[in-house]
């Protein structure tokens, strides 16, 4: 299986992803919030390319998208941004390992730490809840159903990108075989 995403690929996934992220804010397309391909792209594009590439692409479909929807507070966006860095960075983990179980779980991870991060920012940077412990735990029980949708959008996208890219493969291998094996058995006949 092909271990690396070509420039044309990477700015593909860049365009594909602020698409989606763009067209979703504006209701164009009718997903529940916090569904967006940014973790599972940082996580496909970390394992297939690096996650210096993923790093870069993230950030700019970000920010590239955010040109469209809007900026919002500063330290909570930082968070935002920032989670994203760990997660391109929680990528290399899939490199020399990509099944199912491993996407799974680093998935599940990236969306927990994306969940825990982002919602400490909300309480600590907003006047949304007390800063209090009490205040931390209610911007966390408050998160919940975003968490859900970040995770089922998640989970949905990384089964997307990898399970395509690893069917794509296996399609291309089969052709390239059928392929091989139709011109030899062509020369075989003229050989008679």
């Amino acid at each position: 299986m092909p271990t690396k995403l070509n420039k044309q690929q990477l700015v593909l996934l860049v365009l594909c992803m602020v698409a989606f992220r763009v067209l979703r804010d504006y209701g164009v397309l009718d997903f529940a919030p916090n569904v967006a391909p940014i973790t599972a792209g940082i996580l496909f594009i970390g394992s297939y390319a690096s996650p210096a590439a993923a790093l870069a692409v993230s950030l700019i479909t970000m920010l590239v998208s955010d040109l469209f929807i809007g900026f919002y507070t500063a330290p909570v966006m930082i968070a935002v941004y920032g989670s994203f860095v760990l997660i391109a960075l929680i990528s290399r983990v899939l490199v020399k390992q990509r099944g199912a179980a491993r996407v799974l779980t680093t998935t599940l991870w990236s969306s927990t730490l994306f969940f825990l991060i982002t919602n400490a920012a909300v309480w600590a940077f907003s006047s949304m809840y007390p800063h209090t412990f009490d205040g931390l735990m209610t911007s966390y029980i408050m998160g919940v159903p975003f968490y859900k949708y970040t995770l089922l959008g998640d989970l949905g996208f990384a089964g997307a990108f990898f399970g395509g890219y690893a069917l794509m493969t296996w399609l291309a291998g089969r052709l390239a075989s059928y392929k091989a094996t139709k011109l030899s058995a062509q020369e075989a006949r003229y050989r008679v």
